[in-house]
């Protein structure tokens, strides 16, 4: 599955809600292997949602991929360091606290711009950690749950892995975060369909009128629709049923008349 709205080129979600959907890993000898020809060689982001168990004294790993190994430009790992700190590893190291601990889920997502060669790390959609770094990464390996080789492994759960083709801005990482943690009844990117991301499989009905795929907020063309207002059944119809019957709610759209 695609995350739509920030064009990521890799997308990995176990199904239903994050604490009964992720995957739980055992800290001893779980794994998983990711996609390698997918990984940038420059600009990108990494992102992804972690529920730490155990703080073991050594480094946990959530996910690392590239070509090297060690604390190499060729190498880049996201996890805690051996005093429990949000860290990440990759031509340097950036540690962010201890506030985002044991027992909890955290957003941790790290973004590279090669054009500045610097690397930044965010704990909860704030950016705690800056270093200069020149990373030259390869496509040999992306594992999640350990660090390459079998070490550091991860004990607890890890959910909506996410890569992407450039550096989000800050408030891209803000605006996904945000948008992950809510308890969405349904999430309709509209990148061409009428499709329901949130995970409750509320997918839209077209009616029969006309809409095209459209350049979305952020620019990129495809990822919006237009529709053409030639008739009453122009939209798309949500099947939210009785999910809707209720006092509060609030809904969120980006438009373009």
């Amino acid at each position: 599955m695609q995350q739509q709205k920030f064009s990521a080129i890799v997308h990995l979600r176990w199904s239903g809600q994050r604490v009964e959907g992720s995957y739980t890993f055992d800290g001893s000898d779980d794994y998983l292997y990711g996609p390698t020809a997918a990984i940038p060689s420059g600009a990108h982001s990494v992102c992804a949602w972690v529920y730490p168990t155990r703080f073991p004294g050594t480094k946990i790993t959530a996910l690392t991929y590239g070509s090297g190994s060690g604390s190499s430009s060729s190498l880049l790992s996201l996890g805690y360091s051996a005093d429990n700190q949000t860290e990440i590893e990759g031509g340097g190291s950036i540690t962010g606290g201890t506030k985002y601990g044991l027992n909890r889920w955290t957003h941790l997502c790290a973004t590279y711009f090669n054009s500045s060669s610097i690397l930044n790390l965010y704990a909860n959609g704030e950016k705690v950690g800056s270093t200069s770094a020149s990373l030259s990464l390869g496509a040999t390996f992306f594992e999640i749950g350990q660090r390459s080789g079998g070490s550091q492994n991860w004990p607890g759960r890890i959910d909506e892995v996410k890569v992407f083709e450039r550096g989000l801005e800050p408030g891209e990482v803000f605006d996904l975060y945000f948008e992950e943690s809510r308890n969405l009844e349904g999430y309709f990117p509209l990148a061409g369909n009428g499709n329901d991301y949130s995970g409750k499989n509320r997918n839209g009905i077209s009616g029969s009128g006309t809409y095209n795929a459209s350049e979305g907020w952020s620019g990129t063309s495809g990822q919006a629709l237009s529709f053409s207002n030639d008739s009453g059944s122009d939209d798309i119809d949500a099947p939210f049923g009785t999910a809707l019957h209720t006092t509060d709610f609030t809904y969120l759209a980006w438009g373009f008349p």
